[in-house]
């Protein structure tokens, strides 16, 4: 309860205009919010690109936000709309880095950190994965996003995306049904 009377009264000087207290807001709410715009891109930069937009949008309706209503469902939604209105192109698939820039908890998933035969091969895998995600239309690979990073389920995906729950199902039984032939072309699935 603590924590929801913090957030209500950061919220509150938020409205009013209080820089620091939008900093500090934006602070606690980063790290998700960056998950989904790099997991929609897949590239750092135009993430960073992406939540400038984010974070401008936050600012600008923070005074209309229903302080009566969750805030992080709110936010996600500014997040979603953004990449999915993102006009800039994307760069090309490019690897993942060695310097550490790329998805961990993908990578983590993928092999043993301790050993280096594993990780080479997942990068190898997680460099597929990504090219095959990419190949995917902007609301194929948000719902596949949202529903497998973000764990939400079909309504909460509904809601974000203002869709119906039908469309969001289409959207991951056919963003599934592509990867899964794209992978499996590659030999990355056994069908």
């Amino acid at each position: 309860m603590r924590n929801l009377d913090i957030s209500l009264a950061l919220i509150r000087r938020c409205k009013a205009n209080d820089e620091q207290a939008f900093q500090q807001l934006l602070q606690q709410y980063e790290r998700a919010l960056y998950r989904i715009c790099w997991m929609y891109c897949q590239d750092q930069h135009e993430a960073l690109d992406i939540m400038q937009e984010v974070y401008i949008k936050v600012f600008r309706f923070m005074p209309s936000f229903d302080e009566s209503r969750p805030l992080m469902p709110w936010l996600k939604r500014i997040a979603i709309n953004t990449c999915l209105n993102y006009q800039g192109r994307r760069s090309p698939i490019q690897g993942i880095s060695l310097d550490g820039t790329g998805s961990p908890p993908l990578q983590e998933r993928l092999a043993a950190a301790d050993n280096v035969e594993n990780t080479i091969v997942a990068k190898s895998e997680a460099e597929l994965l990504r090219a095959a995600i990419q190949t995917l239309s902007s609301p194929q690979r948000m719902a596949l996003t949202l529903h497998y990073i973000e764990g939400m389920d079909y309504k909460k995906i509904a809601e974000a995306l203002d869709q119906p729950v039908g469309t969001v199902k289409s959207h991951l039984h056919r963003g599934r049904q592509q990867l899964r032939n794209i992978l499996s072309k590659q030999g990355f699935l056994e069908v």
